[in-house]
């Protein structure tokens, strides 16, 4: 039954990604909005709604607005000082990663400097925790600390996010 659905609807999807410019993740938009269409019809009752079509229209945008709205939202909150997004952004072409790490040790404790070395190296929280012999929560407040001060030295550089 569902087959159908996303037969009738799936050049709607389409208009709607195209409505709003959405290029860059456009296979990750299409994929939620299909599972939105899933989701509208399993709880589409034909009762309630006289035009099948226009409900499935508007809840589609809205769903692909919110989408919107709440990655909008999530770069304006995230400062891209976040482990997955740091190590690919630090401009590392005019200075050396070992000066830079040498620079920011002046603002930075030693066990947040030391989260900082073990991030630009690739590890993850948990371990940074079993290297250094400290819980996972502690990594964690060295990393928020550290990138708070990260955030406010102006002389660390970011490559430029598209």
């Amino acid at each position: 039954m569902f087959e159908e659905w996303k037969t009738r609807y799936d050049r709607m999807i389409y208009h709607l990604l195209h409505q709003y410019h959405i290029t860059y993740d456009f296979d990750e938009y299409y994929q939620l909005a299909l599972i939105k269409l899933w989701e509208i019809h399993e709880s589409f009752d034909p009762t309630r709604t006289a035009h099948q079509d226009q409900f499935v229209y508007m809840k589609l945008k809205f769903s692909i607005i919110d989408e919107l709205r709440k990655r909008i939202k999530y770069k304006e909150r995230y400062h891209p000082v976040t482990d997955e997004v740091l190590i690919p952004l630090l401009d590392c072409t005019e200075e050396p990663v070992a000066f830079l790490i040498e620079e920011l040790a002046v603002s930075l404790t030693d066990n947040e400097l030391l989260w900082l070395k073990y991030a630009l190296l690739g590890y993850t929280i948990e371990e940074i925790a079993g290297m250094s012999d400290r819980s996972p929560s502690a990594v964690k407040r060295w990393r928020k600390c550290a990138r708070e001060k990260l955030r406010l030295n102006d002389n660390f550089t970011f490559k430029s996010v598209q």
